[in-house]
């Protein structure tokens, strides 16, 4: 039976819808506009067999709700149904609805042909894999068709619903975008992510106040919210208001790094996803001289395991000149990734070692000064109660032999006890000023190791390595400098004429000696692998790296990325961390990182990846 004697018998049977009119005849004016309907009906089928979804014709309506082979939905391709002028029209859903944008893009041919390709996907543990894939290679249209087949399956999913909107977004598509965010909205209202997806799509719509609550809004929830933080500041840029929300600029460089930003404001602080915690152990000062005495052999066995961490660190950075250092496999890996990318990298870099250059010149010196005039005081007293022993001692020995005995024993006491006196007070004032200066040089070489570990990322692979290994050499010698600075009194004064003025020393450190801060790069862990019968993904300290390895249809030429932050959660099966990558305009990585306790987690899977794009709002225009 051909298709058009399948319309005919549909359309017998609703003709014969009046029982005393068994010819099928339709005598009222209403019946006629059905006929006419039905007609045209048979019409389209006929003329149009591939027409989409939803279509109102007159007082009734006809809705397709698939194509002749039955691919869409259900098999039931016509539906009349009378509708009165008062009844309102139910509007299709947001997936029929996005189909039909698709379809008035690139053709509904087409599009059924990229369905039937990426339709494989569409089950796996790393569908969002593939929709940020898409993302990064700045393809939106089939990352939107992907993301429409899913939808199929799960159309109340917040992340695959702010996701599609995204892809929306991008294509200029702002009503369907606002639909999907919506949607997600109801179902986590709370989600930071989508607030900002929201306030960026109500700007693009020039309703900026709505804009502003959004972005409020959702930095409320999450004060580390990157874009939203961001679009605050532009915002008040803007306006050049004083209502307060230039107060958020300072959180924003918190979530996630913008170069944008730190340009026009370099002093203020990392993003808190790479402020790791720098431990620095500090040499001792008791709370006594006495105390502080007995801790030579333990400054002993620390400076020897300093002296061999030093030669290890210069072995290293000979090892690594030596060798010349050629990555020829980079610039091949890169090619199907994206590498961090700064042009500011070496203007900050030069900038944060001079505050290395600071710390071993303008902080050491007056101190280095005040030190030595203080010990050279310490040690000119100390001598001077020994001279006024042996001037004592020497009136001892004057006395007749009975005397003598009692009058040195009393000197040596005196001696002793004055002894132990001005070494305290002196040790105490040295302790005043050596502490001074640990508060004052230890935040700077803290600081110094964060911003550097940041910073020389963005550079080549063998630039990077000798960069690191010198800095952790000069950070090393000055951490030597701290604990030198400690013992320097021990070393500067003379000790006691007697051993009995003070307690024995101990054969052995007390307690080991650990000279240890953390010169370790935090980014070293960032070590994440995926790959199946069609993708690979690896996210590594310096780059991502993401191919096809089957060939895809493409509905365009591949183009550059939005700016946005990307959240990417691992399954929670793989013990990875959640991630966030920066994209800049032009679609340039600049930077990656782990995310921190703040990030908002209620995307977390056992089994499947996840992900949320973060809309940025536009860079303003430059006039």
């Amino acid at each position: 039976m051909n298709k058009n004697v399948k319309v005919r018998l549909k359309l017998d049977s609703l003709i014969r819808v009046n029982p005393k009119n068994p010819a099928g005849r339709l005598a009222t004016p209403g019946g006629r506009i059905v006929l006419i309907t039905v007609v045209m009906a048979t019409l389209i089928l006929t003329l149009c067999p591939r027409t989409p979804a939803a279509q109102t014709l007159g007082s009734g309506r006809i809705v397709f709700t698939g194509h002749q082979d039955g691919s869409e939905l259900n098999n039931s391709f016509l539906l009349l149904t009378p509708v009165s002028s008062q009844q309102k029209v139910e509007s299709p859903s947001l997936q029929v609805r996005i189909q039909q944008f698709l379809a008035r893009k690139i053709g509904l041919e087409r599009l059924e042909k990229v369905e039937q390709e990426l339709r494989p996907l569409v089950d796996s543990t790393a569908l969002d894999l593939y929709l940020l894939y898409f993302w990064l290679k700045g393809q939106p249209l089939e990352g939107l068709v992907l993301a429409r087949l899913q939808l199929r399956q799960r159309n109340d999913d917040p992340a695959l619903l702010a996701n599609a909107a995204a892809f929306l977004y991008i294509l200029g598509e702002y009503q369907l975008a606002q639909q999907a965010l919506e949607s997600a909205r109801n179902k986590a209202p709370d989600n930071p992510v989508v607030l900002n997806n929201l306030g960026v799509l109500h700007f693009a719509l020039g309703q900026t106040e709505e804009a502003r609550k959004f972005f409020i809004r959702a930095t409320t929830l999450d004060n580390y919210q990157p874009e939203a933080n961001r679009a605050l500041y532009l915002l008040s840029l803007a306006s050049q208001s004083r209502d307060g929300t230039s107060n958020y600029l300072k959180k924003s460089l918190l979530g996630a790094y913008r170069q944008s930003l730190a340009g026009d404001l370099p002093g203020l602080p990392l993003p808190q996803s790479f402020q790791q915690e720098i431990f620095l152990a500090r040499p001792e000062l008791p709370d006594d001289f006495e105390s502080y005495r007995r801790l030579i052999p333990f400054y002993q066995t620390a400076f020897l395991k300093m002296e061999g961490k030093e030669v290890d660190l210069n072995q290293k950075l000979e090892r690594l000149l030596a060798a010349g250092l050629n990555f020829p496999e980079t610039e091949t890996l890169i090619s199907d990734g994206l590498a961090l990318s700064s042009s500011r990298a070496y203007f900050h870099l030069n900038e944060i070692e001079g505050q290395l250059d600071f710390l071993e010149r303008e902080i050491e010196r007056p101190v280095d000064l005040e030190l030595t005039q203080l010990l050279s005081r310490a040690s000119s007293q100390l001598e001077a109660v020994f001279k006024d022993y042996q001037k004592r001692e020497k009136d001892c020995l004057g006395l007749p032999r009975a005397e003598r005995l009692d009058c040195i024993e009393k000197a040596r006491s005196e001696y002793c006890q004055r002894y132990r006196q001005q070494a305290e007070y002196f040790y105490q004032r040295y302790k005043k000023i050596v502490l001074n200066y640990f508060q004052q040089s230890e935040p700077r070489l803290k600081n110094f190791v964060n911003s550097f570990y940041f910073w020389v990322r963005y550079l080549p692979e063998d630039q990077r390595l000798r960069k690191i290994t010198e800095a952790e050499l000069r950070v090393w010698r000055l951490y030597q400098r701290l604990w030198e600075k400690t013992f320097l009194m021990l070393t500067k004064i003379s000790p006691p004429a007697f051993s009995d003025c003070l307690t024995a020393l101990p054969l052995e450190p007390e307690k080991p000696a650990e000279p240890v801060i953390t010169l370790y790069d935090p980014f070293s862990t960032l070590n994440l692998d995926y790959q199946d019968d069609w993708l690979t993904f690896r996210v590594r300290a310096d780059r991502i790296i993401f191919s096809l390895r089957r060939p895809l249809a493409e509905l365009s030429p591949p183009g550059t990325a939005l700016m946005s932050t990307i959240h990417l959660y691992p399954p929670e099966t793989s013990g990875a961390r959640p991630l966030y990558l920066v994209l800049e305009a032009g679609g340039k990585l600049t930077d990656l990182g782990e995310l921190g306790p703040w990030a908002f987690a209620g995307l977390s899977s056992t089994t499947s990846w996840k992900m949320l794009i973060n809309l940025s709002l536009p860079e303003p225009s430059k006039n």
